[in-house]
């Protein structure tokens, strides 16, 4: 748990704050396939290609990041604080039939306020 108050109201965290965080990521992997699901962000960080990472525990237990673009505006995740319960929808892309992140949509925020 991410408990550095300036990390908390970062958009998301710079290589440098990632890699002196703490957050162990080892045990986090891109979902496999398709569908809608309920998680909570519990860490986001910028990456190479104007991308930003974001890590969830999922209602089932899985830990999975995805990646969201600058084209996209992150898909809004640059914006959703840490804690935030969320609904996330992943589609296959035509081209390579791997899911990505097509839709986020905000359960509620930390405070237990709605999105």
């Amino acid at each position: 748990m991410i408990t550095d108050k300036t990390l908390l109201r970062a958009r998301a965290a710079t290589r440098h704050q990632f890699l002196h965080s703490g957050f162990v990521d080892r045990d986090y992997r891109f979902i496999k396939y398709e569908g809608t699901f309920d998680g909570t962000l519990v860490f986001k960080r910028w990456c190479k290609g104007c991308k930003l990472i974001a890590y969830f525990d999922m209602a089932d237990v899985q830990t999975i990041l995805t990646c969201a673009w600058v084209d996209k505006d992150y898909m809004g995740l640059a914006d959703i604080p840490i804690g935030a319960k969320l609904r996330l929808t992943f589609k296959n892309s035509k081209r390579d039939n791997i899911p990505f992140l097509r839709d986020v949509e905000i359960i509620t925020l930390p405070g237990g306020d709605l999105g």
